[in-house]
């Protein structure tokens, strides 16, 4: 069974973090992120400091002007607070 307990965002240019608060202890975190640019823009998240992974079904949309990103940490993830951080491979475009 998939439940969603929390959602938090934020949006940047640049590099740009956000804090989220779990309810309870997160068995795993999904942050999606969308930029309004094609090329891919995203070089990578973290969430408490651990590195999520990139899920294969990612899009970098050519043509579109847009691409939509996937990330997940399905285990040792971090009980309370935690700074989502979004490191960016070049500046510019927005990323929400």
């Amino acid at each position: 069974m998939i439940a969603l307990d929390a959602i938090s965002s934020a949006n940047g240019t640049d590099d740009f973090n956000w804090n989220h608060t779990p309810v309870g202890t997160p068995k795993g975190v999904v942050v999606l992120l969308r930029a309004n640019v094609g090329s891919d823009v995203i070089s990578s998240v973290t969430y408490g400091g651990v590195t999520m992974t990139r899920r294969a079904a990612s899009l970098k949309a050519t043509g579109e002007g847009m691409g939509a990103y996937a990330y997940e940490l399905l285990a040792s993830v971090p009980t309370g607070v935690q700074s989502v951080a979004v490191n960016m491979s070049t500046g510019g475009p927005t990323v929400r």
